[in-house]
């Protein structure tokens, strides 16, 4: 469990709940602070089923200021995100699914119901639209073109316009579906984050 302070809005994980762990790539303790590496997590809330080690997927980078309302209270700078939200390139570059999300869009998907990416193989990247009107065949290829500029060499994007984007069981709307396994990339993540 993690909170953010009103003057500080950092994470800081509670030591009474469970305990918060920094590992890199090799599943290694990370105690040096601007060092990115995965949130592993042991709960003290459950004696039937615990949590031990858990590993959550969520990449962040620790923090070396204490607030002086919670000493010893571990914090990490922020959160960087999943290793599931990267998509891979050829080469095996990756990029962040920000690059693709906090830019400026192409000006058609200002008017989209519902976007989301999709890789199945590396160096390819389908996004697909819910759109109030039927695209052009054109227009489709310009969104593509417009995403592919984001990304750089080595990724080729389809846009598709589909009629509706199905949800996780539990509602949730996932950006990105990450079919690729994508802890042989660890490092490459920690890489492209430190850029």
């Amino acid at each position: 469990m993690a909170a953010t302070m009103p003057d500080d809005d950092r994470y800081f994980f509670w030591p009474q709940y469970g305990y918060f762990e920094l590992v890199d790539a090799d599943g290694n303790v990370i105690e040096r602070p601007g060092e990115l590496g995965e949130i592993v997590g042991t709960g003290f809330d459950n004696d039937v089923m615990p949590l031990v080690r858990y590993r959550t997927g969520d990449m962040a980078m620790l923090s070396d200021r204490p607030h002086p309302l919670l000493p010893g209270f571990p914090a990490v700078e922020r959160v960087e995100g999943r290793i599931q939200e990267f998509i891979v390139c050829e080469g095996g570059r990756v990029v962040g699914l920000n690059a693709l999300t906090t830019a400026r869009q192409h000006p058609l998907l200002e008017f989209a119901h519902a976007i989301q990416f999709e890789q199945r193989a590396i160096g390819k990247l389908t996004i697909c639209l819910v759109m109030p009107r039927r695209l052009s065949a054109d227009e489709l290829r310009q969104i593509a073109a417009s995403m592919e500029s984001r990304i750089g060499t080595g990724c080729t994007v389809e846009a598709l316009q589909v009629e509706r984007i199905e949800r996780t069981a539990r509602g949730k709307a996932l950006m990105l579906r990450q079919h690729l396994d994508m802890r042989p990339y660890f490092r490459r993540i920690e890489g492209a984050q430190a850029a």
